[in-house]
């Protein structure tokens, strides 16, 4: 069965979103919506995994909370370019079940979501 990806951005297309699409093309889909859509999209549609992009967003651990609630039982990882342990407290303490340093490289990104798919989503309420 093919995974579901969706990334959350400020741009449906750009080098970073491509890159990812190639890395996870071999596990499923990846759609991209605007931060503006993800909660109503995620509302119509089921992920294995959102992905928020965290240089781009404004409140990350607010949009957090909001996707775990419509979507408990998702995997919601967060990428950034410039990671900081505050930011990554914050966005594991809402829900994320990993922060990821964004690369472009698709070897190593498909590594990482497999391993993200592999294990168990975790329990919200």
């Amino acid at each position: 069965m093919q995974a579901t990806f969706l990334l959350i951005s400020d741009r449906k297309e750009s080098q970073w979103s491509q890159v990812l699409a190639r890395a996870l093309a071999p596990l499923g889909e990846l759609q991209v919506v605007l931060e503006k859509e993800a909660v109503q999209h995620t509302l119509q549609h089921g992920y294995d995994t959102m992905i928020v992009d965290a240089a781009v967003i404004d409140d990350v651990p607010f949009l957090i909370s909001r996707l775990r609630a419509q979507q408990p039982q998702a995997r919601i990882v967060v990428v950034t370019a410039s990671p900081t342990w505050q930011r990554a407290r914050e966005a594991l303490q809402a829900g994320a079940v990993n922060y990821v340093h964004k690369s472009l490289n698709e070897k190593e990104l498909l590594s990482i979501f497999k391993d993200i798919l592999a294990r168990t989503p975790p329990p919200w309420p």
